[in-house]
């Protein structure tokens, strides 16, 4: 009968190690599930935050063609306002009124006194 508990005490132990090892198992694959969650949770966060990002960039894209379209304007009234004033130059020095004439004047008569 002794010999019979211990063996039963021994099957125990037995199963008793088995059982934590298998426990030990579990709980090392149901790290590695959760590990893989949280990179899967982290991979959708950066897949939503980058397609916020991509629509961010969308609508700066169009904000700046539409500003492009504004300016196209006022830079060719800019350009051609510079050609006039380039015309208007070039006329007053033909015509010996060149926009610094009267500078020029004023420097030779103080350098005479």
């Amino acid at each position: 009968e002794l010999g019979e508990l211990r063996r039963r005490a021994d099957e125990a132990q037995e199963a008793a190690v088995r059982h934590s090892r298998r426990s030990e198992a579990l709980e090392t694959q149901l790290e590695q599930l959760r590990r893989g969650l949280e990179d899967r949770n982290s991979v959708r966060d950066s897949c939503e935050r980058f397609t916020v990002l991509e629509q961010s960039s969308k609508v700066m894209e169009k904000q700046v063609v539409a500003l492009q379209q504004k300016l196209e304007p006022v830079v060719q009234a800019l350009q051609d306002r510079v050609v006039e004033l380039g015309v208007a130059v070039q006329e007053k020095d033909a015509a010996g009124e060149g926009l610094f004439a009267d500078v020029d004047d004023r420097v030779s008569a103080l350098a005479r006194r």
